[in-house]
């Protein structure tokens, strides 16, 4: 009975992971501009400051050096945390 308990913690354990894999961009509800992916690529690097809707744009990442900041610099905008540095 123990192994079939700890099985099923393992196995929603597997799945929870699964389900917190993917990486998010948040911008506030009542901002109704348009945002593509290389949008907010370049609001992450500093190349676009406005929305298309001229509001400003403020990029706020979490600490540096976690697992997920190093996903969304690797899937978003494509560099190592060590290339942002040397970009910035």
């Amino acid at each position: 009975m123990k192994i079939v308990k700890l099985s099923l913690v393992v196995i929603s354990l597997l799945i929870a992971t699964a389900a917190y894999g993917e990486v998010a961009v948040i911008v506030h509800p009542s901002n109704t501009a348009d945002i593509s992916t290389t949008d907010i690529s370049r609001i992450f690097l500093g190349k676009l400051k406005k929305f298309s809707n001229d509001s400003t744009a403020v990029p706020i990442n979490q600490n540096e050096g976690t697992a997920i900041t190093d996903e969304f610099n690797q899937k978003l905008l494509q560099k190592t945390a060590s290339q942002l540095i040397a970009f910035i």
